[in-house]
């Protein structure tokens, strides 16, 4: 993680995984000095990681883009033991009006309606999201950004 500091300062730049982190409704950021839209968080069970990672995210200027900018907000793992909320896109601060229409969709909903019924197999559906927004830079070119992690 120390390479966060070599991005020279106000470049966009994006980090995208899964942290294993629960952060709940925990700050990612200094109250009364960064103003950041509220998240509208979907997952309410913290860890310590958690905790962890929100500090290291105020240090560094950088915040959660998951429950912010949203047209779908959901858990990042679903499975038979639980859903939660641990895959996050994390984006500098000062860089927020590039990063919009964040959605989460559900990996089981991806091959629902782009695949053959009959043509996989439920028990090798991923357990993880995907993370998607569009990302739009000042000369008014957008691109769309699909991750997933595969497990």
């Amino acid at each position: 993680m120390s390479n966060i500091y070599t991005i020279p300062n106000g470049n966009p730049f994006y980090l995208c995984g899964d942290w294993n982190s629960r952060v709940s409704d925990i700050e990612d950021y200094i109250r009364g000095i960064d103003f950041l839209p509220e998240r509208n968080v979907v997952d309410f069970t913290p860890n310590s990681y958690g905790d962890l990672f929100c500090e290291f995210l105020s240090n560094i200027n950088c915040y959660i883009l998951n429950d912010r900018n949203f047209i779908n907000n959901d858990f990042t793992f679903v499975s038979t033991r639980g859903s939660s909320v641990v895959d996050y896109c994390v984006v500098p601060y000062e860089k927020l009006s590039f990063f919009q229409n964040f959605e989460v969709i559900r990996a089981r909903t991806l091959i629902e309606e782009n695949a053959a019924v009959g043509s996989y197999d439920p028990k090798h559906i991923p357990d993880h999201s995907l993370l998607c927004w569009t990302f739009v830079t000042p000369g008014n070119s957008t691109s769309r950004v699909r991750t997933i992690n595969d497990r």
